[in-house]
Parts: C-alpha cells; sequence; structure tokens
C-alpha cells in the first residue's frame, strides 16, 4: 500500500468534472419537460433572449480558449503536484462551460424554444469531453 502522501490526485479533478457535467444536463432536461408539458408564452424581449444565448457562448468559447492554454504535465511531474497547480484553472474553465450552458437553458425557458438548450446543452458537452481531466493533463 502506497504512503498517503503519494496517493495519485487524479480521482478528484475526475469527481470534479463529472459533478459539473451534471447540474446543466439535469437543467435541460427538466426545462424540456417544463416546455413539452406546459404551453408557456414567451417571455420578454427576444433581443434579451439572443443576448442570453450570444454571452452564453461567450464564455464557452472564453473557456475553450483559456483551457487551450494550460500546459500538459511535464515528464517527471506527478499527479498530485500537477493537479495541484493546474485544478483552479481547470475548475474555472469548467465552471464558464456551465455557467454558458445554463445561461442558454434559462434562454430556452424564458422564450419557450427548445432549440436554445439543446444546442447549448450539445456544445457544453462537446466541450467537456474535449477538456477532461486526463486531456488537460496531456494524456
Amino acid at each position: 500500500m502506497a504512503p498517503s502522501g503519494t496517493q495519485s490526485a487524479s480521482p478528484i479533478p475526475r469527481l470534479i468534472h463529472l459533478s459539473l457535467m451534471v447540474t446543466p444536463v439535469a437543467f435541460a432536461a427538466v426545462v424540456w419537460f417544463v416546455i413539452r408539458t406546459r404551453p408557456m408564452p414567451p417571455a420578454g424581449n427576444p433581443v434579451v433572449h439572443f443576448a442570453l444565448v450570444g454571452v452564453a457562448l461567450m464564455a464557452m468559447m472564453a473557456g475553450a480558449l483559456m483551457a487551450l492554454r494550460i500546459e500538459p504535465r511535464k515528464a517527471g511531474q506527478s499527479d498530485a503536484s500537477y493537479w495541484q497547480a493546474t485544478l483552479p484553472r481547470a475548475i474555472m474553465i469548467w465552471g464558464l462551460f456551465e455557467a454558458g450552458a445554463l445561461l442558454v437553458t434559462i434562454a430556452g425557458l424564458l422564450s419557450a424554444v427548445m432549440l436554445y438548450p439543446l444546442l447549448g446543452t450539445m456544445a457544453f458537452l462537446g466541450l467537456m469531453i474535449g477538456f477532461t481531466p486526463g486531456r488537460l493533463a496531456g494524456g
């Protein structure tokens, strides 16, 4: 059995990554159910809905650009030391992805248009799959 100081830290980033993936997907499912079961009139100005979608997509693109700047793990570097330095930035990036998906879903709820949450959730899942902890570490 390995001493506690040398255990791998890689399950923690994976757990955080997976937990951040659950919320927008569950929220989009609830919004889809609400829109399908209850006739909802569009609320507010459509320009606001488009603005929410634009801000959400900009947040997702900013997160993707920031994720591209994370350096992969060096050859002799341990998982624990790599994730100690990288995890705060990775959480911020995944949080931008999550915020974008939630904003797009709110725009869909306000406009009663299911296309926004569908596209936002698909973009979110694509980004989260593209920037998993293993891929950020260079695996």
